[in-house]
């Protein structure tokens, strides 16, 4: 499945626990979800619109202005799989296959968008023969979703992007009180259908929206697989399975002249050495930042964030890091997967 990633792209994405299998199985498992995608949303530079978590699967909303789906998946879904595996005594995938991303044609079908994503927990055959006034109230007290916080019953979360919702919400319902305005919307979406978004949802397996926007995208799709065959769908499950940490602590040491990983664990000198290694530990082999600190002699992760936000915001300048950085990545994207 090629990846049609661009910056500002947005995406419903949506993972399958394999073989339908729970991928949350009690409350703890859930709230470390949500800390690890707010972690990997902060990481990545990702604006979150809206989430969902059931039983089985989860759904996401999301904006990339770096263009970087791939890796913050890649990221996040291996760390959440690495946390469930050990706290359940299991081992293998706990996802069915990659994640599914469809492209998102903004406005309408975002706003569209965010109802049918938050009215998921009353859709189930369970609720089927509930009335509205059940449903909603079913839908009110449902902790698990982005859902409460727009409609206004808990307080907002920092690492969630209202803003764009908020700017339709005003415009369509013509009014400043956006929780009640929200709401109203989703009210109305417990009581009919929406079947233009249903029409939508059917039109592209690629993305959702227009007749236009769906056909441009299915070109673009198109052309990826015309240029470059195969090579990209090899390129990105390259991408998304990840590098190996050791590999890329072992190009790193030999890239700077560093042997043990105790010398990566100085505090003082080796700084760029270890500015190298955080940051392609976390873009090429997905490990959070609490993993990195622990590999890294820290008790936590915080010394490794405040690092990454810094690189982050320092990508014009040093530039014998970051050409260190693409060397190290080319050397091992030279190594047979």
């Amino acid at each position: 499945m090629l990846r049609c990633q661009f910056e500002g792209a947005i995406y419903h994405v949506m993972s399958r626990g394999v073989n339908r299998c729970r991928i949350f199985t009690c409350d703890a498992d859930r709230l470390t979800f949500l800390n690890k995608l707010r972690e990997s949303v902060e990481t990545h530079d990702i604006k979150l619109y809206a989430y969902v978590l059931m039983p089985n699967h989860y759904h996401l909303l999301l904006m990339t202005p770096l263009g970087n789906l791939s890796r913050f998946m890649h990221q996040f879904g291996t760390s959440y799989t690495a946390y469930f595996n050990v706290r359940h005594r299991r081992c293998g995938a706990l996802f069915g296959g990659r994640f599914k991303a469809l492209l998102v044609e903004g406005d309408a079908y975002l706003l569209k968008l965010v109802r049918y994503l938050h009215l998921n927990p009353v859709q189930t055959k369970a609720m089927k023969e509930a009335n509205p006034s059940e449903r909603l109230d079913v839908l009110e007290k449902y902790q698990w979703s982005s859902h409460r916080s727009y409609g206004g019953w808990e307080r907002r979360l920092e690492w969630i992007s209202y803003a764009p919702l908020q700017g339709l919400l005003s415009e369509r319902m013509g009014t400043k009180n956006l929780p009640a305005a929200y709401r109203r919307y989703v009210q109305t979406g417990l009581a009919r259908n929406d079947q233009d978004l249903e029409k939508a949802l059917k039109r592209s397996s690629k993305a959702v929206g227009s007749e236009a926007f769906c056909r441009d995208m299915e070109q673009q799709y198109q052309r990826l697989a015309d240029e470059y065959g195969r090579g990209p769908d090899v390129a990105m499950r390259r991408i998304e399975q990840g590098i190996h940490p050791d590999r890329i602590l072992r190009a790193a040491a030999q890239s700077y002249g560093l042997d043990a990983l105790s010398d990566w664990q100085k505090q003082k000198g080796n700084r760029e050495a270890r500015d190298a290694l955080i940051w392609l530990w976390t873009t090429e082999s997905g490990l959070m930042g609490r993993d990195i600190g622990r590999r890294l002699g820290h008790k936590d992760g915080a010394v490794v964030s405040r690092r990454l936000r810094l690189l982050r915001s320092q990508q014009g300048e040093n530039l014998g890091l970051w050409k260190n950085c693409r060397r190290i990545r080319q050397e091992l994207s030279n190594v047979k997967a």
